[in-house]
């Protein structure tokens, strides 16, 4: 999905099209945008990246990854066996890969480790987790299945 902040709007695919940030304004009665960046280093199917502290994260053909929101510039990519779905909360990335592993780690353009790995389900877990009350809420085709977070 689109990312839209300060007037900035990054959108991405597959495919071979990439991504790409638009800057916004206004114009008479309409928006002007200006291509900020394109690339192909960074190329969304099914996951949303998430931005925190002016970096973008999230999974792109076999890899998770971290670029730079404003330029597009690539921080580190891990390959990964398979794709997956991620939220931020409290400056962590929450992230549940397409066959039910749940990995954690700090959102930091330093590098991707995660403090936390664990198969929590099996099956085809297309879905983002969701969070909510200390609570994340993940699934696949049949279960669904609750995660107490708080300490």
């Amino acid at each position: 999905g689109p990312i839209f902040h300060e007037g900035r709007l990054y959108v991405s695919s597959n495919y071979g099209t990439g991504s790409a940030l638009l800057k916004l304004a206004r114009q008479g009665e309409g928006l002007a945008q200006t291509e900020v960046w394109r690339s192909k280093d960074v190329q969304n199917r099914f996951s949303t990246m998430v931005l925190n502290d002016g970096h973008i994260y999230g999974m792109s053909e076999g890899a998770f990854v971290c670029a730079e929101f404003l330029t597009g510039a690539v921080k580190w990519s891990e390959k990964h066996p398979n794709w997956g779905n991620g939220i931020l909360a409290d400056g962590h990335l929450i992230v549940l890969s397409a066959t039910g592993r749940l990995e954690i780690a700090k959102a930091t353009p330093e590098g991707y480790s995660p403090t936390t790995r664990v198969q929590v389900l099996g099956g085809r877990c297309w879905t983002a987790p969701v969070l909510h009350n200390g609570k994340l809420y993940v699934r696949n085709q049949s279960t669904v299945m609750c995660l107490d977070l708080k300490p």
